[in-house]
């Protein structure tokens, strides 16, 4: 997806990727700032932050199974595969 950012040995990094991961840590980033700000349990706040964003990349891949479960139905193997969606 998208013209490769840099070249990490036989990994490549497009620049859809390095976007998304550059929300995700400016949005930890945030996360941190408004528990200081608020005066919140920093440990808490990111746990649950974290938690999120797991649930967020879980939900999101089985949603795209689910929307193209055609394709996943004939190639099971291929469900865990992060890096095909």
């Amino acid at each position: 997806m998208g013209p490769s950012v840099f070249n990490i040995g036989p990994f490549s990094v497009s620049s859809y990727a390095a976007f998304i991961d550059l929300g995700i840590i400016i949005g930890l980033l945030w996360t941190c700032l408004e528990s200081r700000w608020k005066k919140a349990d920093m440990s808490t706040v990111m746990e649950a932050a974290l938690w999120a964003l797991a649930a967020g990349i879980i939900g999101g891949r089985i949603t795209y199974v689910a929307i193209y479960w055609p394709y996943f139905a004939d190639h099971p193997r291929e469900i865990i595969s992060l890096s095909q969606g």
